[in-house]
Formats: structure tokens, C-alpha cells, sequence
């Protein structure tokens, strides 16, 4: 969670999920409150869920959103990493990031939380 002078400026969520063998990490959701929109709080928050993801041991993580969001925090389309694109949904849309330099390739398709509906 981020905070701002007390009051709840936006939260994240990281969910595990596989791929292939892989135990990676599915980031959603991910919000901020509107008045702490554009002021960095989301870039922020994934910055620091990396960092904890990366501590813990995760080596990627994988997000179904915007194209022009998730890109500057450093994913990219999940193809790039081995990763299938389930039906229905934009390659564009559905990226992955590497939060390790010692990361094993991906391969195969994404097995989300049953709470996922996928």
C-alpha cells in the first residue's frame, strides 16, 4: 500500500501463478486514487513490489494491461519470454518482466490462481 499524509494513496497485488515449471508472479490489481493519479505513486509501487518479488526469490512477473503503462516499469510483450497469449487477448496487452538477471527462459502457457477465472 502507499500511503500519502495518512490517507490510502493506491495499493498492488502480486498473485503466483505458473509457467510451464515456473513459479512466477501475476501483478493485479494495481490502483491509485485518483487524486495521487500522474504523481508517480503506481510506478512507485511496482518498483517496490519487484524489489520485495526479487528478495523473495520470483524471477518474473507477468500483467495483463495497458500497453502504454506497463512498458515503462520494464515489461514487454510475454511472447518475448516464451510465454503463450492465452485466447482472446492482445499480445500487446499481456507482458512479462524479468526480475532476474539468473532467470531461466520461460516456456508455456500461464496457469493463473483458479480466483483468476482463466
Amino acid at each position: 500500500m502507499a500511503e500519502e499524509d495518512g490517507q490510502l494513496a493506491g495499493h498492488i497485488l502480486f498473485t503466483k501463478a505458473q509457467v510451464g515449471e515456473a513459479e512466477v508472479l501475476a501483478l493485479a490489481p494495481l490502483s491509485v486514487r485518483p487524486a495521487f493519479q500522474r504523481q508517480g505513486v503506481g510506478t512507485a509501487l511496482i518498483e517496490e513490489g519487484h524489489r520485495i518479488a526479487r528478495k523473495m526469490g520470483y524471477a518474473y512477473s507477468i500483467v495483463l494491461g495497458s500497453d502504454s503503462y506497463y512498458p515503462r516499469t520494464g515489461y514487454r510483450e510475454a511472447v518475448h519470454f516464451g510465454v503463450e497469449v492465452p485466447d482472446g487477448i492482445p499480445s500487446a496487452n499481456f507482458m512479462a518482466v524479468r526480475l532476474r538477471e539468473d532467470a531461466r527462459p520461460l516456456g508455456g502457457q500461464i496457469i493463473y490462481a483458479e480466483e483468476f477465472g482463466m
